[in-house]
């Protein structure tokens, strides 16, 4: 078959039709032919790790679930579920705004090493830095355990699986909260702590997040660079605060996420769990976030969308996963965790992409799955990643 696209809608139309029943002669074989190249093309699909073939089998059986609930019918009849699996999987995995290029036999990756690093660019790790109020600073990398420092009657530990942990060791929480440590994650590492009122903290790649040593008065108050998840313990005498560069967030116990780093034009929060006030530093205006919702800050302008979580906590989860992004945006995240500067060929034009590829892939795994779309390529050149038509 020669190379060709077809519209996400279009192949899907023609699924469900199938599994109901009501598919014409020429849309069965047509779907006989897609499925017999997908099985014999070199699509990468062996090469999914085991986290994504499990996202890939839940979000396939929902669709297909979806499906047969909307048209009452069980009938598979005709196609096999593991030939079912095998084109929705590759439905799901990249698109490139309303079209899905696919990568005939003949294709080859377009991905190039000028001058390949002596080995592999591999996905980011447990590892930051952790800054203490004297100035002195402590490596972790996730493997040792046990007590690190005692600081103003206050325990720092790591837990077994690399977590940081505070503890109080006496009553002297004034003194404490007059002492500020910092956690910094460098490009490629993430790192969790649980601070001394038990929030927990998941800390993204190039993300700084300083905080007291312990909470007291009338608030508990934390200054954020970058992107973290919290899990925030409820406490209505001491509402929790989180300072970015553009926003303050204020809560009193929830679940969200915020994003804003230095060099991204928008800072987002979004709410899973719980209510937010998110407020513009530079004006006071504020809005109140319900769970699902995402306050999108932009200079002065603060707004407010639904979104879908599972999206936005896709980094926490393991995953990259994109919805209809920009190609900037997405290599941002990439250089991120990959630790790797990122080029742009002159010329480029601004292209969306919607897909789910694992973190814990190679880079130049991730870089194949963009190039399925046959819309984009990329040039390795030690560190540097150069983006191409």
């Amino acid at each position: 078959m020669r190379r060709s696209y077809y519209t996400n809608k279009y192949l899907q139309r023609i699924a469900r039709k199938v599994i109901s029943g009501k598919a014409l002669e020429s849309e069965k074989r047509f779907l006989d032919q897609y499925y017999d190249f997908f099985e014999s093309a070199d699509n990468g699909m062996d090469e999914l790790l085991e986290n994504e073939k499990q996202l890939l089998e839940k979000e396939i059986w929902k669709r297909l679930n979806n499906t047969t609930r909307k048209t009452g019918s069980q009938s598979f009849k005709l196609y096999s579920l593991s030939r079912i699996v095998a084109a929705a999987s590759v439905l799901i995995i990249f698109s490139a705004g309303l079209y899905f290029a696919l990568r005939w036999p003949a294709a080859t990756s377009f991905v190039q090493k000028t001058h390949p690093a002596n080995h592999p660019i591999t996905y980011g790790s447990k590892k930051a830095v952790l800054i203490l109020s004297d100035g002195s600073k402590v490596i972790l990398d996730g493997r040792s355990g046990g007590t690190i420092v005692r600081q103003t009657g206050v325990e720092i530990s790591q837990a077994s699986d690399g977590q940081i942990v505070y503890r109080a060791i006496s009553d002297n929480a004034e003194a404490a909260a007059k002492n500020f440590n910092t956690m910094q994650t460098p490009r490629g590492g993430i790192y969790q702590i649980d601070l001394p009122d038990g929030t927990k903290v998941w800390l993204n790649s190039a993300s700084t997040l300083r905080y007291p040593l312990a909470f007291s008065g009338n608030e508990r108050k934390v200054e954020l660079e970058g992107e973290a998840y919290f899990e925030v313990t409820g406490n209505r005498q001491m509402p929790f605060k989180v300072a970015c560069k553009k926003q303050l967030v204020e809560v009193l116990g929830t679940h969200f996420n915020i994003n804003s780093y230095e060099d991204e034009l928008t800072g987002k929060t979004t709410l899973l769990e719980g209510s937010v006030r998110v407020n513009l530093v530079n004006t006071g205006e504020s809005k109140i976030l319900l769970p699902g919702q995402q306050a999108i800050v932009r200079q002065s302008e603060l707004k407010v969308k639904n979104v879908d979580t599972e999206n936005v906590m896709a980094w926490k989860n393991g995953l990259f996963q994109f919805d209809n992004e920009d190609i900037h945006t997405i290599m941002n995240k990439i250089a991120r965790w990959y630790d790797v500067e990122i080029t742009y060929e002159s010329g480029l034009k601004t292209m969306r992409f919607g897909g789910t590829v694992s973190r814990y892939s190679d880079l130049q795994m991730v870089l194949k799955k963009l190039e399925l779309t046959n819309t984009i390529h990329f040039k390795i050149d030690g560190r540097r990643i150069t983006v191409m038509k």
